[in-house]
């Protein structure tokens, strides 16, 4: 009857294990901060860093004129755009889209890049997002590139809550104008 007993226990404590692995931590989901840097173009498109720190703390630093503006916006900014993040898959992006065809098979030329970088407790995730990605005869995105486009704009949406930074970054993505 010990031995049963035995087999038991250690079965029911190798299912938690496995249930326990497949279930994200609050560690694993302890986002430091997001950045995103949008680079400059050929033509007339923003060019900017932006930090979104815990607290809700937003660093904007521009381009073109090399100002820097420090704001806040509401603290639970941060761990919306996290579960953003995890909810689109973005953590299953390459970090170069363009370097995966499946994602961008084709590709118009002077288009500007957005740099999304999320710091994690465990380490960083970064996506490099060439804008002229797309797909077909015209321009068209998979679904997941679409997410990641998705989640630049809502870091431009959480960023321009703050007071001293509204009216400064775009309203739509610069690719879908």
């Amino acid at each position: 009857m010990i031995p049963y007993r035995s087999a038991l226990l250690l079965l029911a404590l190798g299912d938690w294990r496995s249930a326990a692995a497949a279930q994200p931590t609050s560690v694993s989901l302890s986002l430091d901060s997001i950045t995103m840097e949008r680079s400059r173009c050929f033509g007339i498109c923003p060019a900017y860093r932006l930090r979104l720190g815990r607290g809700g703390t937003v660093v904007f630093v521009s381009r073109y004129s090399g100002e820097t503006v420090q704001d806040s916006t509401v603290p639970s900014a941060l761990v919306w755009l996290r579960d953003q993040a995890v909810r689109s898959g973005l953590m299953d992006l390459p970090e170069v889209v363009s370097r995966d065809r499946s994602l961008c098979p084709s590709m118009r030329s002077d288009s500007p890049t957005v740099i999304v970088t999320l710091y994690w407790a465990a380490g960083r995730h970064r996506i490099v997002d060439y804008l002229g990605c797309f797909a077909g005869k015209k321009p068209s995105m998979p679904p997941s590139l679409s997410a990641l486009r998705r989640f630049e704009a809502a870091i431009d949406s959480v960023a321009g809550q703050a007071p001293r930074l509204r009216g400064r970054l775009p309203r739509r993505p610069p690719n879908e104008r």
